[in-house]
């Protein structure tokens, strides 16, 4: 009974998932324990222009049991995990089961324009939010356009990614490096050997 009632909500939600709906694209629902969606950076944020991908886990309970998203593409943000998990209210104590699959979707996607660095995943992205807006933004810019397939520029950590990536570092290991030293290249040379 219960799966019957899960089932039927599931493919009841899939419904609203209509083509670029407020920035959401349902990509695989093929498996109705994990969807893929896609979700376009918000405009005004360092984020527009990029394009990312999170996975919904359905549990069994669902819709009694909220759902877990997690973000499979890499994303600088104090809200969001190197990992890519997310925390938020409406996935935990404000869960019911009337929410729906794809207001979790658009909560994702509203956390990109409201970063909290009072609740971090992701510490380094918290503190230089706290400490220097302008240095985080430009890091949000960066692995936007990295991981994200964005075309923000961020150029005055551009040139300091192209130290690190000459001195032996690929792409991704640089933008990581970078973004935990506040892009310190005389601190990321020390730790990592270079």
């Amino acid at each position: 009974m219960a799966t019957d009632l899960r089932t039927r909500r599931i493919m009841n939600d899939l419904k609203d998932f209509n083509e670029g709906l407020n920035g959401i694209i349902l990509t695989s629902a093929e498996d109705l324990s994990v969807l893929e969606v896609a979700l376009a950076g918000p405009p005004d944020t360092p984020f527009e222009t990029g394009t990312f991908n999170i996975e919904i886990t359905i549990p069994r309970r669902f819709p009694f049991s909220s759902p877990t998203m997690t973000f499979t593409t890499k994303v600088w943000h104090p809200n969001i995990s190197k990992r890519g998990r997310i925390c938020m209210d409406v996935l935990d104590r404000n869960w019911n089961s009337g929410i729906t699959l794809i207001e979790c979707a658009e909560a994702a996607r509203a956390l990109l324009n409201d970063p909290n660095p009072d609740s971090p995943l992701n510490v380094d992205a918290a503190n230089l939010l706290e400490e220097n807006k302008n240095m985080y933004e430009l890091n949000a810019k960066l692995w936007t356009r990295i991981y994200a397939g964005g075309s923000l520029s961020a150029v005055e950590l551009e040139e300091r990614l192209s130290v690190l990536i000459a001195l032996g570092l690929n792409e991704e290991e640089a933008a990581l490096k970078g973004a935990e030293s506040r892009w310190n290249i005389q601190s990321i040379i020390e730790a990592c050997n270079l």
